[in-house]
């Protein structure tokens, strides 16, 4: 079991994206982030997180978030830090 904090960057993401696609976009971003870097298909993101980047509605995701992901034989988990 490997755990490790990151920061994921999502600006460049969404930010030419339209207005009412940009917090979709970001969760797309979050999965593409953790398969390209840990290298599985395999990925959960928390409900937490999902609710963390819809605090500020659908145009206006953040602009980087804080994550804990946990990956155990070949199957990652996105966790906020707390979790």
């Amino acid at each position: 079991m490997t755990e490790r904090l990151v920061t994921i960057p999502l600006r460049k993401g969404w930010l030419k994206k339209t207005r009412i696609k940009r917090t979709p976009r970001a969760v797309r971003e979050i999965r593409g982030w953790v398969e390209r870097h840990l290298k599985t298909r395999d990925v959960w993101i928390s409900p937490r997180i999902n609710e963390k980047l819809w605090d500020s509605g659908i145009k206006k995701p953040p602009a980087r978030i804080r994550v804990k992901v946990v990956l155990e034989e070949g199957k990652a988990r996105v966790l906020l830090p707390e979790e």
